[in-house]
This record gives structure tokens, sequence and C-alpha cells, in this order.
């Protein structure tokens, strides 16, 4: 029997469907502009579907309270990832975004 075969198909596509229905939330926050949504989803604050390793690991709360006013520069650099081509670019603008806890 193949390794396929034992896996768990309906929880797997119910976790598929839970990730792509956050997503698409994330993406009509960043759309309105929603700030402050927008970065407490992203962090895993609100759903840890928006961010699993935050929620994991308690970052959220963590990059809010280690940087002055970070709301809007979270938001800035997911703009930056917006209109990324090439994904080898995300280490280097999150360096740059120079954020405490916001790491890969």
């Amino acid at each position: 029997m193949s390794i396929f075969g034992e896996l768990d198909w309906p929880q797997i596509k119910s976790h598929y469907d839970q990730r792509s229905k956050e997503s698409k939330n994330l993406r009509n926050l960043f759309e309105a502009k929603n700030v402050s949504e927008f970065v407490l989803l992203a962090l895993g604050m609100t759903s840890p579907t928006g961010n699993y390793s935050a929620a994991e690991h308690g970052l959220g709360p963590k990059v809010l309270e280690s940087n002055p006013s970070p709301q809007r520069p979270i938001f800035n650099l997911a703009g930056r990832f917006v209109r990324l081509k090439d994904a080898s670019a995300v280490p280097e603008l999150i360096r740059k975004a120079n954020l405490q806890y916001l790491r890969i």
C-alpha cells in the first residue's frame, strides 16, 4: 500500500479549505486597507489559521509589544509580498523590515 492510501484525505481537504478561506480573508482585509484587523490575522492572533507558526509560538503579541508602531510596517511588508515575482526575495524583505520577532 502506498503512503498516500494512509492519509486522512477528508481532514487534508478540510485543512486546505480553512487555509484557503483565511487566505481570502487576508486578501480582503488587505485590499480594504483594514490595517489593524489584517495585522492581527496575519500574526495568527484572531485565528491561528492566519499564521500557524506565529500562533503556535505566541509571536503575534511579541511582535506588537517589541516594536514601536508595528502595524503599518507589517501591513506595508505584506504589500511588498503581494508585488513579488520571486519568492526568494522574502527573507531579504523580512530582514529589511527590521521588526523584532518577525522572522522566517
